[in-house]
């Protein structure tokens, strides 16, 4: 619900910037904001969450928080009132993600990848669905359509005062040993962090270029636009799966070989489909989408287990990497105007190789077992390949 406000905000903003008067500009500069705060605020507001979060409470209010100041926009009388319902929208949406991935982790201790796997999913297909009710009811009712984001927030609130409520263990409660202890001195923890966001930034960079310039590509291309609108749609849902899939292959194989494993795949599918073309280009875009979005769940949990007791930190950490993603976006576009939106991409597509190989500095800098598969599944003491 959460992800669904933010995902409202892009189809239903030109309706009401039309409506105060107010160009493109204005409008790109209101979607940056929210971009920027959602993303940046992040490791701030996970530092702030790791002592706060003892109950369901601060999640519940930061969904009411998020649901209402975006609701908010469609009531804004001028600019400044826009910006700032919009910022503190996304910063309800920065303080939640870092709790609700701790949280989960907290809750299902034993399956870390799949409970984050379920968490991130069901975000992506919050965001892809809000567009579809936001511009009918926008259109329908105006900027008062923006006001049936109230109940979603309130809805999502009461579901996790209830469900959750007082049932999440306190940070060093309930986990298993390889996540309850330091599995390194901190600095070297921090600075297996560094190399992970370097990781994720990376593949989110390759993910984030395709998400904006495929259909793009694909018009250029001669695909009609329709289709080139269906397979985009078609490539997300794809990483929606592959978010699922992942944080199950984490848990049972661990998470490093899944994030090694998983960038080759999307490496060679990406080719496969700019290259190829016809069936098997558009078979190999599928299993990209897929294979990009497959280790984001285990990128939580190693973070979470690289800093222990401050989960909502290294959640935030991640979730930062987003925000510095949206820069190479930018600079694929910049090769775009330079050259074409099919070289662009294949470049863009090239930066997964360093995303490779900073897992295998990764492997020889975390310590044996950081990224442990499930006891019940897998042998004891045994190390990632």
């Amino acid at each position: 619900m959460v992800d669904f406000c933010m995902g409202w905000i892009a189809p239903a903003l030109p309706f009401v910037t039309r409506g105060l008067g107010l160009g493109l500009a204005q409008a790109g500069v209101i979607a940056g904001l929210v971009s920027v705060v959602a993303s940046f605020t992040q490791p701030a507001l996970g530092w702030v969450g790791d002592r706060l979060v003892s109950s369901g409470s601060w999640l519940a209010v930061s969904v009411i928080w998020t649901a209402a100041f975006t609701a908010g926009l469609g009531l804004a009388a001028d600019f400044p009132a826009l910006a700032l319902a919009a910022a503190l929208g996304a910063l309800g949406s920065a303080f939640f993600h870092p709790l609700g991935s701790a949280s989960t982790v907290r809750l299902y201790p034993e399956h870390k990848g799949k409970a984050l796997s379920l968490y991130s999913a069901s975000g992506s297909l919050g965001f892809a669905l809000a567009p579809l009710a936001a511009v009918p009811l926008v259109m329908a009712g105006g900027r008062i359509g923006w006001l049936a984001l109230a109940p979603v927030g309130l809805l999502g609130a009461v579901g996790i005062r209830r469900l959750v409520g007082r049932s999440v263990p306190s940070p060093d409660s309930g986990l298993p040993p390889s996540a309850a202890h330091p599995l390194a001195p901190a600095r070297t923890g921090y600075r297996c962090l560094g190399l992970l966001q370097m990781t994720v930034a990376l593949r989110s960079w390759v993910l984030g270029a395709f998400a904006t310039y495929l259909a793009w590509h694909l018009v250029e291309s001669g695909t009609p636009p329709a289709l080139a609108a269906a397979l985009l749609s078609v490539f997300l849902l794809a990483g929606v799966g592959g978010a699922l899939a992942g944080g199950a292959l984490a848990d049972r194989h661990g998470v490093l070989p899944v994030l090694w494993w998983s960038g080759v795949v999307a490496t060679v599918a990406l080719g496969a489909f700019l290259m190829l073309g016809g069936p098997v280009g558009v078979a190999g875009l599928l299993l990209a989408g897929a294979a990009l979005q497959a280790a984001f769940p285990g990128s939580l949990v190693l973070a979470q287990e690289l800093l222990p007791g401050r989960a909502a930190l290294a959640s935030g950490m991640i979730g930062l990497t987003g925000g510095l993603s949206g820069l190479g976006v930018a600079f694929t576009g910049w090769l775009a105007d330079l050259w074409t939106m099919g070289t662009a991409l294949t470049a863009t597509t090239l930066a997964l190789i360093p995303a490779i190989l900073l897992i295998s500095v990764l492997q020889r800098e975390v310590i044996p077992g950081s990224s442990s598969p499930e006891p019940a599944r897998e042998p004891a003491g045994k190390e990632a390949p």
